[in-house]
């Protein structure tokens, strides 16, 4: 191998990793001066009707009090974040601009916005979730808290009956779950689990069960006579398959 070669290989070695993990160049300035109007142009002119209204009404919530100053620091934040990680006008940001109307729209606690948004800006930072993955994120956030719905994937969603969800964050943004139902539905099949407590990380679409009820009523035999009480189990929701419970 001659010499040029052999230091052209070195330099490929080298540039590749960096170019691997680069970012683009931000649209927002993070001045909230601009803001409104940066992200009017990052989202473009070719916004179908369903789109555009999504847009107006998060910047009447914009214009509004439904952001307190520190939400829109954050929201700036990862809009910058979004961008360079080269996420597009739709359907993300546009899935983005919808959950945070989700937010605004009903009587929620500020709270819940405010470590929803701490989580999922830890979640932008982290190179292993891809821009689906956070597009994903958005969509079931929306689902939670308008439909108390955990996860839909493809034919499978989780749902929560008979029990409001709480929104908390420690290491992550997670959801706790106490004495409630779980149902999967798959198709025109569906899955009970009763009596269930644990906790659901949205970020890696996990249920970390603690306690709950599995009975075989569709199988004719009576709940009271036959039913099995687990113990810690885990529930991955991503999965395409009916059900899937991991006992611990």
């Amino acid at each position: 191998m001659s010499r040029n070669l052999l230091i052209l290989n070195l330099i490929i070695v080298v540039l590749i990793p960096c170019n691997l993990f680069s970012q683009g160049k931000s649209a927002f300035s993070g001045d909230p001066a601009k803001y409104r109007e940066e992200l009017t142009a990052f989202m473009g002119p070719n916004l179908n009707d369903v789109q555009k209204k999504d847009l107006n009404i998060f910047l009447a919530g914009w214009d509004s009090t439904a952001f307190s100053k520190d939400d829109m620091i954050r929201i700036i934040d990862l809009s910058s974040q979004f961008s360079g990680r080269l996420m597009r006008p739709v359907p993300h940001f546009n899935d983005f601009l919808k959950t945070l109307n989700v937010f605004t729209g009903g009587n929620h606690d500020p709270e819940i916005l405010k470590i929803w948004l701490i989580g999922l800006s830890e979640i932008s930072f982290n190179p292993r979730f891809s821009n689906d993955n956070i597009d994903r994120y958005f969509k079931n956030t929306s689902l939670m808290i308008k439909e108390n719905i955990l996860s839909e994937t493809g034919t499978i969603r989780w749902k929560v009956k008979n029990k409001s969800l709480r929104f908390l964050h420690d290491t992550a943004f997670y959801v706790a779950i106490t004495d409630a139902t779980l149902t999967c539905y798959s198709q025109r099949d569906s899955s009970e689990i009763y009596n269930v407590t644990g906790y659901y990380f949205p970020d890696i679409q996990e249920f970390h069960g603690t306690a709950g009820t599995v009975t075989w009523e569709k199988a004719g035999y009576a709940r009271e006579d036959v039913f099995a009480e687990l113990g810690k189990y885990t529930i991955n929701t991503g999965k395409i398959t009916f059900p899937l419970i991991q006992s611990v």
